[in-house]
């Protein structure tokens, strides 16, 4: 009972271990049992070997044979769980090594996989995940990349475009003036205005009334006087004096629509 209680106590033994085979075990005790038989028949041999060199000088009286002993037959031993922590006849099992190393490389690959297995999150937790990585990468690369431009291409054309407009119209309306209404004094005296009713002149001045009626200056009940006409012109008198024409209109539009 306590060498039952010694095999099952054994720390040695473990789950899945390969046990001794039946087999082994009864070819042992048939080697060892059939050792015993040869040494005891030899035992039997060696006295008559000794009477047999004797019977050449004296007879001498035959002893009386010894029966055989017959072995006796061992009872077969109880199947080890596990041998004595001191001796490890099972670790040379090739059997054995082999189930060891599999299930080391078992456990060597479970943590492997254990190690990168990737959680199961949801889309939206992977959306999320991938917006903090964007942000965090263009806050890094926040000094590197170049603001944008203020204006697009197309707005700084249409922005030239209308400065330039905006340019030309104050300059047309400082510098160009619409004359017409010339009285018949002022073409008999300016041969530049004897062409058309109304004309398109660069101002002798700047900026000014950009519409010039000449013909308001004139007073037909008196006496045409040409001095006292220049004079009623007074500030506006330049554009009487060699006037540059850019434009003759075949119509008054202006006094047409009055």
């Amino acid at each position: 009972m306590s060498d039952d209680r010694q095999r099952f106590d054994n720390n040695d033994w473990h789950e899945g271990m390969i046990l001794p085979s039946r087999k082994d075990t009864h070819n042992r005790n048939r080697k060892k049992k059939a050792k015993q038989a040869s040494a005891v028949r030899g035992a039997s041999v060696e006295p008559k070997a000794e009477l047999a060199a004797t019977t050449f000088t004296e007879p001498v009286a035959e002893p009386a044979r010894e029966p055989v002993v017959e072995p006796v037959r061992e009872p077969e031993p109880v199947v080890e769980l596990a041998e004595p922590a001191t001796e490890h006849p099972l670790e040379d099992h090739p059997a054995l090594q082999e189930i060891q190393l599999a299930r080391a490389e078992a456990t060597a690959t479970s943590a492997v996989t254990d190690a990168v297995r990737i959680p199961d999150v949801s889309w939206a937790e992977k959306q999320a995940r991938l917006d903090d990585d964007r942000t965090q990468h263009e806050e890094a690369a926040g000094d590197d990349v170049d603001p944008p431009p203020f204006f697009t291409t197309w707005q700084r054309v249409m922005l030239w475009t209308g400065t330039a407009l905006v340019t030309l119209c104050i300059l047309a309306w400082g510098k160009i003036g619409y004359v017409h209404n010339v009285p018949d004094i002022v073409r008999h005296n300016v041969s530049a205005y004897d062409r058309g009713p109304a004309f398109l002149v660069v101002k002798p001045w700047w900026f000014g009334p950009p519409v010039i009626d000449l013909a308001q200056y004139d007073r037909p009940e008196e006496t045409p006087n040409w001095e006292l006409y220049h004079a009623r012109l007074g500030d506006y008198a330049g554009i009487v004096e060699n006037p540059h024409v850019l434009w003759y209109y075949r119509s008054d539009f202006l006094l047409n629509s009055y």
